[in-house]
């Protein structure tokens, strides 16, 4: 759910997908590496501290899997590209990204649930 970075651009995403540049992706890693980062590194340190964990360890590979997440966001997010509403369409609840209440989302949030059926092939 974190790496829809270019899916809340609505119908911008072409003025940005057009004139793309290293510094928009690199912003749009470093906004994401300043939200998650934080929480990332104050529950490794605190489940290390309280497992007595191996630290050499666990802080070589924090800051390597956060650089490979942030490298894996962007990709991420354009190859599964899930364009929302546009911002001045949008009502005032924030969690709340597409106007489409036909599909799973819209089942999921009622609460129905939903069956995939796979069709048999005829006998």
């Amino acid at each position: 759910m974190t790496s829809t970075l270019y899916g809340t651009d609505g119908t911008a995403l072409w003025l940005t997908l057009m004139t793309t540049t290293a510094s928009d992706v690199r912003g749009r890693q470093l906004a994401w590496l300043s939200a998650h980062a934080p929480v990332a590194i104050v529950l490794t340190v605190a489940f290390t501290a309280v497992t007595g964990g191996p630290w050499p360890l666990i802080l070589a590979l924090l800051p390597a899997l956060l650089g490979g997440a942030a490298g894996l966001v962007p990709l991420i997010s354009v190859y599964g590209l899930v364009p929302g509403t546009d911002p001045h369409r949008r009502a005032g609840n924030p969690l709340r990204t597409s106007e489409d209440d036909d599909g799973l989302t819209g089942l999921a949030m009622h609460g129905t649930g939903a069956w995939v059926v796979k069709p048999q092939a005829p006998r």
